[in-house]
């Protein structure tokens, strides 16, 4: 028994010394500690993009002196400027956002825009339209008369009929309500989900959209025929135009296309005779489109043109009549094809808010998100009441602060909701109760995103740890702005003497600034030889140019040091190199230059060099001062045992 509990006992000692090493630091300043995974983050990242590999022992020297400018940085208050405090925030909320949605829900949208992407709907609607800005009243109002028209065709009517009667869509008077077909992306999102979930030959139920209310009934469903590249040829006649007006277009067109079977052009008649002048300068070419993108009077029979060239004969559009010609075409793309489009389309669409939508869910069931409606009521009834102002509405609820909701340890107020309200310009009591909802539920939205901000650290580290590089990246530039580069560039006496003290640093070795030459022709080279000169390339260049008429010579332009080239050596520097080729192969190539001796540059002629390299002098200086200031504690221990 006495040897269990003695062998229990080592096993706990054990566990607690691997927890107690698990946690130690890797890094200690002050009163501030860097963990290992901290430091196992940036080594990781940092050392796949560096050029030279270094083992995480030499790399935690760097760690140590980064950790020691961010300390110092701290230290002057340089984490307090405006400008840093700004700046720290942009890149703080846009590193949020990927965390800040649901990225499975961003996915399930995208797939499904892509599977209407293939296909194409042909639907009629009623609409019955909203005010822009609607009170509940006026929805109650709309929805009301949906809801009777929809009786109507339950009851009988043709769908048809009760769009030309009751629609409040313009068009409805002369198509019945018949949009054609369409597909993904060209409808709203709530119109378009409601015409593709609804069966051939159906009426979809009462969907409401910014609009208004709509029903929609589906004549049919087929693949969508991809986009196609055209040009045409237009004879314009007005809407409404009398037959002799119509008939004329008709004889003008006929007249062209007849010119178009004789074998003229289609793109010079195009450009001379269509009505059409923005695509008339192009020959008539229009932008890429697909059904639903242009009427289907013209889509149609653009579609059926099978091979590219081919040509219709004229039809007659709502705008005149056409000439179409097929460009090119090309069937709807893979969904990996598409993705980048579909994701920039979702952007400005109302499936964007579908990743948040879903994180808002499930936000508040993690944080046991409860809200208190009845609290809500006295302000929904203050919208109700006649002459009320916002100012007035404001000033009535000015020392409330019921509760309206919780979430962890999160209590929203009427106090907090109405701070809120105050800050939305497009808030209005004369909106109704139905704006308190509507502003209510973005209120308990920014609260719940706000919150779980704070929350991302600590539930994913490679956030937390990906925010501290941004932030201590940005204080380090502000404190070497200061500390190394201004006081560098300002500093001309330090620059001077530095420079002196390092001559040897800065001496250009004795080169030739001139030519290579080769050729298999000796005799060409031979009489190059002897034209070219030492000290004027722009004129031996001219010679070369002028002899060499079969186009055998190869020239180097450059500047050669001792052992950047053989025959520079031999020639110039008198060292046969294991480089310098033998006599049959040296005679085939000659070096031509100005011979430039050894000389010390001047501080104005690399001035760039010596200011960076006074730079690293006083970052290296600055680093010896800031080890002794905070005294580091650095685990090397630690450090060799990571991977």
């Amino acid at each position: 028994m006495k040897k269990v509990i003695f062998g229990l006992s080592l096993l706990v000692l054990s566990i607690a010394a691997s927890a107690q090493q698990a946690v130690k630091p890797i890094l200690k300043i002050k009163s501030d500690s860097y963990s290992v995974d901290e430091f196992k983050y940036v080594y990781q990242k940092n050392n796949k993009l560096s050029q030279e590999s270094l083992s995480p022992e030499k790399y935690l020297d760097l760690f140590v002196n980064y950790k020691l400018k961010v300390t110092e940085a701290h230290a002057l208050g340089y984490d307090t400027i405006p400008t840093f405090v700004k700046e720290f925030e942009y890149y703080r909320n846009e590193l949020a956002k990927p965390y800040l949605t649901d990225k499975h829900a961003e996915e399930t949208v995208a797939l499904e825009a892509y599977e209407r992407l293939k296909y194409e709907v042909d639907a009629s609607h009623i609409l019955i339209r909203f005010p822009p800005t609607p009170s509940p009243e006026d929805t109650i109002k709309a929805y009301q008369k949906i809801v009777d028209i929809k009786s109507k065709i339950d009851t009988g009517m043709s769908f048809a009929d009760a769009a030309s009667q009751f629609s409040e869509d313009p068009s409805a008077n002369r198509n019945s309500g018949r949009l054609g077909y369409f597909s993904g992306f060209q409808m709203v999102y709530p119109f378009e989900s409601a015409a593709f979930n609804t069966p051939i030959g159906k009426m979809s139920p009462i969907t409401r959209t910014n609009f208004g209310y709509h029903l929609i009934f589906v004549h049919g469903k087929r693949p969508a025929k991809g986009e196609i590249l055209a040009s045409h040829i237009m004879k314009a006649f007005p809407s409404n135009s009398p037959p002799q007006v119509v008939d004329a277009a008709k004889a003008s067109i006929d007249s062209i296309y007849a010119r178009i079977l004789a074998g003229e052009s289609f793109e010079q008649l195009a450009t001379e005779k269509s009505d059409d002048r923005n695509s008339a300068v192009n020959g008539g070419e229009l932008a890429w489109f697909g059904t639903g993108r242009m009427i289907p009077e013209f889509a149609e029979p653009a579609f059926t043109l099978k091979e590219n060239g081919d040509i219709s004969k004229p039809i007659q559009t709502p705008f005149g009549w056409h000439i179409i010609k097929r460009k090119e075409y090309k069937p709807v793309q893979s969904y990996d094809e598409l993705k980048t489009e579909i994701n920039e389309r979702i952007a400005s669409d109302d499936r964007s808010y579908a990743g948040q939508d879903s994180l808002i869910k499930k936000l508040k069931s993690e944080y046991q998100y409860k809200s208190m409606d009845a609290q809500l009521q006295p302000l929904k009834s203050l919208t109700k009441e006649a002459g009320m102002t916002d100012s007035l509405f404001f000033a009535k609820l000015s020392d409330k602060n019921e509760l309206l909701a919780q979430f962890s340890n999160q209590n929203l107020t009427q106090g907090d909701f109405i701070k809120y309200l105050k800050d939305q310009s497009y808030f209005s009591v004369q909106k109704g109760s139905s704006e308190i909802d509507f502003q209510f539920n973005n209120f308990v939205k920014n609260k719940l995103i706000e919150f779980e901000k704070t929350q991302l650290p600590i539930k994913y580290l490679e956030y937390k740890y990906l925010v501290n590089e941004y932030h201590d990246g940005l204080l380090i530039f502000e404190i070497s702005q200061t500390h190394i580069w201004d006081k560098a560039a300002n500093d001309s006496i330090g620059l001077a003497n530095y420079y002196t003290a390092n001559l040897s640093k800065y001496k250009s070795p004795a080169h030739i600034k001139g030519m290579i030459v080769s050729s298999k022709d000796q005799a060409l080279l031979a009489k190059l030889k002897s034209l070219l000169t030492e000290d004027n390339s722009d004129k031996n260049d001219s010679i070369i140019t002028a002899l060499d008429t079969n186009k055998t010579i190869e020239v180097e332009h450059g500047q050669f040091k001792k052992g950047d080239n053989a025959v520079v050596d031999l020639t110039y520097f008198g060292e046969k190199t294991e480089k310098t080729p033998s006599n049959a192969g040296y005679s085939e190539k000659f070096a031509i230059g100005q011979f430039i001796p050894e000389k010390t540059s001047e501080l104005s002629e690399i001035r760039g060099q010596i200011l960076s390299d006074y730079q690293n002098k006083l970052e290296q200086e600055w680093i010896i001062e800031l080890r002794k200031k905070y005294q580091p504690k650095a685990n090397y221990k630690l450090a060799k045992k990571i991977k």
